[in-house]
């Protein structure tokens, strides 16, 4: 396994301890709802390494997204997807449905004002 350097962004484990110490949340507290002991969260925080779902049940548990700080400092640009023809032809359909609808609803206020 290709070793994670302390303090990168990909130090998950770190980020889990420091929010941890921010939020005063004990071990115990934390293995709670992890169904795992006390001393099983501190050995998990030497390590340098989290597993997906770990994360996410860690996340649950401590009801923060740690997958969203991880997102943001990626920092890559989502190329937009090509939308297919069809579907461009069936968004200028509702758009000029949507405009004829008003229309119509504007026509028949007027007649009924008659």
């Amino acid at each position: 396994m290709k070793h994670i350097k302390k303090n990168s962004p990909t130090d998950i484990v770190n980020r889990i301890g420091k929010h941890i110490k921010k939020e005063k949340v004990s071990p115990a507290l934390l293995a709670a709802p992890l169904g795992i002991r006390a001393d099983s969260v501190t050995v998990f925080l030497k390590k340098q390494y989290c597993d997906v779902d770990r994360l996410w049940d860690i996340s649950k548990a401590l009801n923060y997204n740690f997958f969203t700080g991880l997102a943001k400092e990626i920092n890559i640009n989502q190329p937009k997807l090509n939308e297919p023809e069809e579907l461009i032809q069936l968004r200028k359909e509702v758009y000029e449905l949507r405009l004829e609808l008003k229309h119509l609803k504007e026509f028949i206020k007027l007649s009924a004002a008659k």
